[in-house]
């Protein structure tokens, strides 16, 4: 398990959002690798963006703690989001 601090800011002087992201890998896993972009949405609006990327190209699948199953997600509101990405 690997931590990665993800820091967010926008230029509408909002609050800059700093997190710390947590990634396990199954130790018998994974050909494959992930990465992941992020729009903050502007203040107090839904406008935010999360794209996530599996690498090589491949069929998988992708899980997010609300149910959706696309790997870009956007009209966003501010908030935490995990998604769980399957080969």
């Amino acid at each position: 398990s690997r931590d990665y601090v993800l820091a967010v800011s926008d230029t509408a002087n909002c609050k800059t959002v700093r997190d710390t992201v947590r990634v396990n890998v199954d130790q018998n896993c994974c050909n494959f690798s992930i990465s992941a972009s992020a729009t903050q949405p502007s203040c107090g609006a839904s406008n935010g963006a999360i794209s996530v990327t599996a690498s090589p190209s491949g069929n998988y699948s992708y899980l997010w703690n609300d149910g959706n199953t696309a790997a870009s997600r956007t009209n966003l509101p501010a908030g935490t989001y995990r998604v769980t990405v399957t080969d």
